[in-house]
């Protein structure tokens, strides 16, 4: 503060002025010394007496004083030389004090004042210590310009008002005391574009009443007018200070003030560096990032602290700053950081710098699942794209680890052989997105090209039934775990499976033709592109078997010589494929009558006909067909047989009545039919039970018999009426009867070149009939046993008959028992 004073005296004091001047220092005494109120007798002093407030300190020479209780402090500058005799009043009326310390040399600050005081070595120019004198009055005489100071107590220690004024003297005060203006210390700050400091001038005494101008350098501010003025202070590119005056002025007192402060904007800039960089962006997998504002034009005391989005971070006062957040919803997230830096000391600087930090999503690229694929799938194209790619995107594939040259898109297409066995490639797609630091991801997928798929279910074959089943293997070793095999009948689709074995039924038994089916399959790999093969074609031929043209059996007709000719449903007559064969039985003889479709009928007797065809593979299908013819002139008995019958696994076991005494019968023909078709003729043999072995077990079947008788004159054979019709199905369950009736014999060794033994284990009868006959139930031995009991063997001798399968059975009144028999040459 550089401060001067200008005062004008007026001769005459105004009682209007010195009311005034009353109500303006009402209540301005000091409680210290250097707290001490300005006196001017143009200006009475009125104030309240404290009470109970502080006493004096210790260290002046306080004169007469005693006691130094609730004291105010006042000091007071000589105007014209002389003496100034003062008066000092109280109401009402209590024990007030005085001392009075003086002459201080002109222009004695108040602090040089008191300090001489408190140094104790300075009496009292003048003091009182009386009781209850109203008015004191103490006097002082100087020369212009020396100053005093007074110190009034309450020592009744009760409320009064106190006024202080001058009473009479030669001497006057100098007013010029309570015109003092203050601008403040200097001010020192740091430049900030947009910031100020506020200069305001003080007045320590009257208050009001003050006029004020403001000047810069030298220079007056227009309309800088009032106690306060603003002083911008933007950043600057170096130091500069500039000095700001003002004057203040108080018609009222009167007196003219001025002062004067320096105001230094330090250039911040200059002062010391902060640079966040450029605005940062990178992809969420990057992480965190640390954002720095230290430089080493920063000193130790500098002070930190970062806002997130303009909010001040709690705790954020270091130089750097660690973040990390992530985009959002598949889009970019952006933030705004700034750091405030300060340099306590010297400057005060505060300097100010932000980055904008964003988030990237992470490029998104799956290339899928590992591929293999087939050489005949030809190209595979890969694919990086993504819906959230735009085009900040950029690609780059690898092929086994090295960047291929010009691979720049977002597809890659894939070809390479692979010469017999699997070969595997591995690409890899990096995906950039140009938006952000770190924003590379990328993706790998092996790739196997193996050699084509193989496949041959082998040939086709030919059949004579129409009722089998048999297996196509699609299997082959270029085939994986997981395939998938679909079978086609004659080009139609039938079966999908993913086993490769596929049995296939055939069951066509109403078929009165040569049938045909073609079979392929088509393999899949699934585990694969492009991996599928279809097979060569599998043709089967079946129901080569002649199906003979029923022949109805001629009884009682004329036998004179009649042309036969055999038809055939699936073959011409002349068809070269057929053989034939005709056999006639009867007047107790058998020869073969015709070897060609037609034979000549013209006596009683059963004629046979067989039908033969040869396949490729050399196999043969047979037919046999037979009928009766009976002369007209031989009676039939009345004799009618009675049919019953047990099915078994794969066989039925068939049984009929005895043959009366008397009736001269030449043999039985047994009929047979399937799926509920008439019976047809398949066998002729002399016993009364027959057992029919190789049936389809599951297949109802009919059968019938009826007798055929000779003749009188034993020349021709006639045919009797046929017995009852009786439906078996064979099963593949045993029952428990035929169970018990295999356990009564037993036959051994089995298998055997052809001697066998037959025991007994749980039979008695008086006689028994042994029947040995082939799998198409052609009669090989016939043999009559008698006296059977459990252990009884018999030996049944077959060394003639060749290698095969054969039924033996025994038949009693109780029932017919059989076993199969393998004789193995």
């Amino acid at each position: 503060m550089n401060q001067k004073y200008i005062h004008t005296l007026f001769s005459v004091v105004i009682l209007f002025f010195i009311s005034t001047f009353i109500s303006n220092f009402a209540q301005a005494q000091g409680e210290t010394c250097i707290d001490a109120t300005p006196f001017c007798v143009d200006v009475p002093i009125l104030y309240p007496a404290g009470v109970g407030t502080t006493t004096a300190p210790p260290g002046p020479n306080y004169g007469c004083l005693g006691s130094e209780p609730n004291p105010a402090w006042f000091y007071l500058e000589i105007g014209t030389a002389g003496t100034v005799n003062l008066e000092i009043q109280n109401n009402p009326i209590r024990d007030i004090d005085f001392a009075v310390w003086g002459p201080f040399a002109p222009g004695s600050s108040l602090t040089d004042m008191c300090t001489q005081i408190f140094s104790g070595t300075l009496a009292p120019f003048d003091c009182s210590y009386s009781g209850f004198i109203n008015p004191e009055t103490p006097s002082v005489t100087g020369a212009s310009g020396q100053l005093f100071v007074i110190m009034l107590t309450n020592y009744s220690n009760q409320p009064t008002d106190i006024t202080l004024t001058q009473s009479s003297g030669t001497g006057t005060t100098n007013c010029a005391v309570l015109c003092t203006i203050d601008a403040g210390a200097d001010v020192s700050t740091c430049g900030v574009d947009g910031t100020n400091t506020t200069l305001t001038a003080s007045v320590a005494n009257f208050t009001t009443g003050w006029t004020y101008q403001w000047f810069k350098n030298g220079v007056l501010i227009p309309g800088a007018t009032n106690a306060t003025y603003v002083v911008p202070t933007p950043n600057v590119p170096a130091n500069i200070t500039d000095t700001y005056r003002v004057e203040a002025a108080n018609a009222t007192i009167p007196c003219t003030s001025q002062d004067e402060v320096n105001v230094t904007i330090i250039s911040s800039t200059s002062s010391f560096t902060l640079d966040l960089g450029a605005d940062i962006s990178r992809c969420d997998a990057a992480g965190a990032v640390t954002l720095n504002a230290a430089n080493p034009s920063h000193g130790a005391t500098f002070t930190y602290q970062w806002s997130e989005n303009g909010t001040a971070i709690v705790g954020a006062t270091s130089a750097t700053l660690n973040v990390n957040f992530t985009s959002a919803a598949g889009n970019p997230v952006t933030r705004t950081y700034s750091v405030a830096v300060t340099d306590p000391a010297p400057t005060g600087c505060t300097q100010t710098d932000e980055v904008n930090v964003t988030f990237v999503p992470d490029p998104i690229v799956d290339l899928g699942a590992d591929i293999v694929a087939c050489d005949a799938f030809g190209t595979i194209t890969l694919d990086a794209r993504d819906a959230s790619h735009g085009a900040t995107i950029s690609y780059q594939w690898f092929e086994n680890g090295i960047a291929i040259t010009g691979a720049t898109n977002a597809t890659l297409a894939v070809s390479f052989p692979s010469g017999g066995a699997a070969q595997t490639r591995t690409y890899r797609a990096e995906v950039t997105d140009s938006r952000g630091t770190g924003c590379t991801q990328a993706d790998e997928v092996d790739v196997t090209f193996k050699p084509n798929l193989a496949l041959n279910i082998g040939n086709g074959f030919e059949r004579c039934e129409n009722v089998f089943q048999f297996n196509i293997n699609a299997s082959d070793a270029t085939h994986s775990t997981d395939m998938t095999y679909e079978l086609f009948e004659n080009g139609i689709l039938s079966v999908t499976s993913t086993n490769p074995i596929f049995t296939i039924a055939i069951n066509d038994a109403a078929a009165t033709t040569i049938q045909s089916r073609t079979y392929r399959v088509r393999a899949t790999d699934n585990s694969a592109l492009g991996c599928q093969v279809t097979s060569n074609d599998f043709t089967i031929i079946y129901n080569y078997k002649p199906l003979i043209a029923p022949i109805a059996d001629q009884i009682d007709v004329d036998c004179t010589p009649n042309q036969l000719t055999a038809q055939t449903s699936n073959y011409a007559t002349n068809d070269n494929r057929l053989t034939y064969s005709w056999m006639y039985s009867g007047d107790n003889i058998q020869y073969e009558a015709s070897t060609e479709a037609g034979v000549l009928v013209n006596k009683s007797g059963t004629y046979t006909l067989t039908i033969t065809t040869t396949l490729a593979s050399g196999a043969t299908c047979s037919s046999v067909e037979s009928f009766v013819l009976k002369c007209n002139e031989d009676p039939i008995p009345d004799y009618v047989p009675v049919l019953t019958g047990q099915a078994g696994y794969s066989f039925v076991d068939l049984q009929w009545t005895a043959v009366p005494e008397g009736v001269n019968i030449s043999e039985f023909e047994v009929y047979m039919g399937m799926y509920g078709e008439e019976p047809d003729v398949l066998l002729t043999l002399t016993s009364d039970n027959f057992l029919k072995v190789d049936l389809v077990n599951g297949v109802n079947y009919s059968f019938r018999v009826r007798a055929v008788y000779l003749n009188q004159g034993g020349n021709n054979y006639e045919v009797g009426a046929y017995s009852n019709t009786i439906f078996l199905k064979p099963s593949i369950v045993l029952g428990q009867n035929e169970t018990d009736k295999r356990a009564a014999i037993s036959l051994f060794p089995n298998p055997s070149t052809g001697s066998f033994t037959l025991e007994f284990k749980a039979i008695q009868a008086q006689k028994a009939n042994l029947t040995v006959v082939d799998l198409t139930g052609k009669v090989i031995l016939t043999q009559i046993l008698s006296d059977l009991n459990n252990g009884s063997q018999q030996n049944i001798e077959l060394g003639e008959v060749s290698s095969g399968v054969y039924i033996v059975q025994v038949q009693t009144e109780k029932g017919v028992y059989q076993q199969k028999i393998t004789i193995v040459k």
